[in-house]
């Protein structure tokens, strides 16, 4: 019987301890990042500029100017370079709004890594 419990005993303390390393290196998983890491800084100006520029194309020269407030969520998913998953408080038209908003990295497209792939304000 001793046998039989060892084994388990291992995979168990293997899982407990072992699991939260292995679960980070999951292509694809959504992980929690620091909101004032660089990256995550980076993604979120490129995403305020992007989105600009779009509304500036929609609405003329009289676009929506965006102001970053704060980033108030991240979160990171390995892709074919990286997805930075943002929850940003932006100030628009003199007013502060939220948005989810998905912006894609990849380190090597030159000259511009980043791309928005996603803007979708969430409390209209």
């Amino acid at each position: 019987m001793t046998g039989i419990r060892t084994p388990r005993v291992v995979l168990l303390l293997a899982s407990v301890f072992l699991g939260p390393c292995l679960a980070r290196a999951i292509p694809g998983g959504l992980l929690k990042a620091p909101v004032h890491s660089e990256p995550i800084r980076n993604a979120a100006a490129y995403a305020i500029q992007a989105q600009e520029r779009l509304l500036q194309t929609e609405k003329g020269a009289e676009g929506s100017k965006l102001k970053l407030v704060k980033i108030i969520a991240a979160r990171e998913q390995v892709v074919a370079g990286m997805n930075y998953h943002l929850k940003l408080l932006v100030k628009a038209n003199h007013k502060d709004r939220q948005a989810d908003v998905v912006v894609w990295w990849q380190a090597w497209r030159q000259p511009e890594p980043y791309e928005l792939t996603s803007w979708k304000w969430i409390n209209d």
